[in-house]
C-alpha cells in the first residue's frame, strides 16, 4: 500500500488512561475517578490511580514514541489538572504538560492536543456537568488557558474526542463516566458539547492563533437490510442519532430532522421544532466554526 507524502503516521493516548498521578501537584478528582470507584462499574474495580504512570516516566514514554518512528503523537489535558476548582488556575498543572510537549519536540515529533477526553472534573459535575450552560464557559476558560499557555509548543487542537461517547454512551447508556440512564441529560449534554466546540474554535481564531483546530468524532454509518420502508427509515434514524447529531450542528448550523424524531420520542417532555430542534438558531451558529479539521475515531 502507498500512502501520500503527507500522510500522517501517528499513536494516540488520552489523560486518564496513562497519567496516573491522580492527586499530584494539585490535581483533584475527575468524574472518571469518581466512576472508577464506584462497584461494578468497572472490570474487576481498576483504575487510573497509577495507570502507565506516564505522569512520572513521560520522558521514557516519549523515548519509546520516538523509537516507533512515528510522526505524531496526540495527547489529551488533564481539565482537573489545570483547574482543579472553579476559577482555580493550577500553574504547577500546566507545567506538566509544557515540559512533556517539549520532549516531544526535542524527538521531532509534532502533536495534537485533544481539551476533553472525558475527564470533567468531577467539582463541575456536581454542578451539573455538562446538562448545564454554564459549563461550556468553564470549558472556554480552560480552554484558553491552554491555547495560551501550549499552542507555541503545539501542532494541532482538537476540542474535543467523540462527543458521542461523552453524551449518549455516558448519560443515557450508562456505560462511561459519569454512569448516567438519563436521555434528557444525555440530549443536553450533547448540545452542551458542541456549543461549546464553537465556542472553543472561535477562541482560538480569535487570539490569533494559527494551527489546525477540529473536532474527533468516531462515525458508526448503519445500513438498511432490505430497501423496505421500514429498514430504511431505521437506517436513517439511527444514522441521525449516532452521527448527524453531530455532523449538521458543526456544518450546517442545524439538527437533523431525523435526529430530532428519535430524540422526541425518547425525550417526550422536550419541545422540538419541525426545522430541527428547540433550540435558537443563533445559538448554533456557534457550533459551525471554521474547522481546519474533522477527525474520525
Amino acid at each position: 500500500m502507498n500512502f501520500d507524502e503527507n500522510f500522517i503516521f501517528g499513536v494516540a493516548t488520552s489523560s486518564y488512561q496513562i497519567e496516573g498521578a491522580i492527586d499530584e501537584d494539585g490535581r483533584t478528582a475527575s468524574i472518571w475517578d469518581t466512576f472508577c470507584k464506584a462497584e461494578g462499574k468497572v472490570f474487576n474495580g481498576e483504575n487510573g490511580d497509577i495507570a502507565c504512570d506516564h505522569y512520572h516516566r513521560y520522558k521514557e514514554d516519549v523515548s519509546i514514541i520516538s523509537e516507533l518512528g512515528v510522526d505524531c503523537y496526540r495527547l489529551s489535558i488533564a481539565w482537573p489538572r489545570i483547574f482543579p476548582a472553579q476559577g482555580s488556575y493550577n500553574p504547577k498543572g500546566m507545567e506538566f504538560y509544557k515540559n512533556l510537549l517539549r520532549s516531544l519536540k526535542e524527538k521531532g515529533i509534532s502533536t495534537a492536543i485533544t481539551l476533553y477526553h472525558w475527564d470533567l472534573p468531577q467539582w463541575l459535575q456536581d454542578m451539573g456537568g455538562w446538562e448545564i450552560r454554564e459549563c461550556a464557559d468553564m470549558f472556554l476558560e480552560y480552554a484558553k488557558a491552554c491555547f495560551v499557555e501550549l499552542d507555541h509548543l503545539a501542532d494541532m487542537w482538537i476540542t474535543h474526542n467523540e462527543p458521542w461517547c461523552a453524551s449518549i454512551l455516558s448519560n443515557a447508556l450508562g456505560h462511561h463516566a459519569p454512569g448516567k440512564k438519563d436521555i434528557s441529560a444525555a440530549l443536553k449534554t450533547a448540545h452542551h458539547l458542541l456549543i461549546s466546540h464553537g465556542m472553543a474554535v472561535g477562541l482560538y481564531h480569535k487570539l490569533g492563533f494559527k494551527k489546525p483546530i477540529g473536532i474527533t468524532l468516531n462515525l458508526i454509518p448503519a445500513y438498511p437490510k432490505s430497501e423496505s420502508f421500514q429498514d430504511l427509515l431505521a437506517a436513517s434514524n439511527m444514522n441521525g442519532f449516532l452521527n448527524r447529531w453531530f455532523l449538521e450542528p458543526i456544518s450546517k448550523i442545524r439538527f437533523s430532522r431525523s435526529s430530532c424524531v428519535v430524540s422526541a420520542q425518547a425525550s417526550p417532555k422536550r419541545t422540538w421544532s419541525e426545522k430541527g430542534g428547540s433550540v435558537p438558531r443563533w445559538r448554533l451558529h456557534t457550533t459551525r466554526m471554521p474547522c481546519a479539521l474533522e477527525t474520525c475515531a
